[in-house]
């Protein structure tokens, strides 16, 4: 028998060389994960312990579970999914939508100000910020 996979929208975050990139990395990913020493992340997945290294991708699975991608097969197995916000006449959940938006920015930039004066990677957080603003605006 043969198969085709389902189409199903994941998380998923490139693990890129900077400390706050890793420890952003661990944040999100909980107790489920740790660091080693040369900067790889082990993450306990369901077939066991599995590394992640510089570049590879963290992927968010559908029942909440993480799991290491390597970035050829991520890149040949998925495409980015940009969430838009539909065109329907809906004006009550739009303006839901926006004004949830709002206050996720202005976090945001509260959390740029912070990161600023602590001299961190900021392109790595505000990559993760942007990605938990988009999910915090599709669950509204």
């Amino acid at each position: 028998m043969r198969y085709t996979k389902k189409p199903v929208v994941v998380e998923a975050w490139e693990l890129k060389p900077s400390a706050d990139c890793i420890y952003a990395m661990l944040y999100i990913i909980g107790d489920e994960a740790y660091k080693e020493p040369d900067g790889s992340i082990k993450i306990k997945t369901l077939e066991g312990v599995m590394t992640a290294s510089t570049g590879d991708f963290i992927i968010k699975g559908v029942n909440g579970e993480f799991y290491p991608c390597k970035p050829d097969v991520f890149h040949k197995t998925y495409e980015r999914h940009d969430v838009k916000m539909n065109d329907s006449n809906n004006k009550s959940d739009k303006k839901k939508f926006t004004t949830s938006l709002a206050v996720q920015v202005g976090n945001l930039q509260l959390e740029l100000q912070k990161f600023k004066s602590q001299n961190t990677d900021l392109q790595c957080k505000l990559d993760l910020l942007c990605e938990l603003i988009l999910k915090q605006s599709k669950e509204q």
